[in-house]
C-alpha cells in the first residue's frame, strides 16, 4: 500500500521557518456581549489567502487564545498565502496542513 498524505506542520514551526509573526489579538468586545464575539483573533502579519485570483483576510477566532490559533490552522492549512501582496516585497507561500500542538494554556 502507498499513502500519499498530506504533510502536517505545527503553525507554531512554519512561523519560524517563513520570518512571519503570527499576531493574537484580544477584543475589546468579547463573547459576553451581544454580538457574540470571541475574545481573541489571529492572523499571520501582512498576510492574505489566495481564492480563485482574489486575496481575502482570514482570522482565527476563539475565547482562547490556543481556540484562536486551531481556528486558524484550520482556516488556512492547504492554502496559498501573500505576504505583503501589495509591495514590491510580496512573498507567496504554499502552506501544508497546520496544527497547533505545542498550547500556551491560555
Amino acid at each position: 500500500m502507498k499513502l500519499n498524505l498530506i504533510q502536517t506542520k505545527e503553525i507554531l514551526d512554519i512561523e519560524k521557518e517563513i520570518g512571519y509573526e503570527l499576531v493574537v489579538n484580544e477584543r475589546a468586545i468579547h463573547a459576553g456581549s451581544p454580538a457574540r464575539l470571541s475574545k481573541y483573533y489571529v492572523q499571520f502579519e501582512k498576510a492574505d489567502v489566495m481564492e480563485g485570483g482574489c486575496l481575502a483576510s482570514k482570522y482565527g477566532n476563539g475565547n482562547t487564545i490556543d481556540e484562536a490559533i486551531k481556528d486558524y490552522c484550520r482556516e488556512v492549512s492547504n492554502c496559498r498565502v501573500a505576504f505583503g501582496a501589495y509591495t514590491n516585497e510580496r512573498k507567496e507561500i504554499q502552506f501544508p496542513k497546520l496544527v497547533h500542538s505545542k498550547l500556551l494554556g491560555q
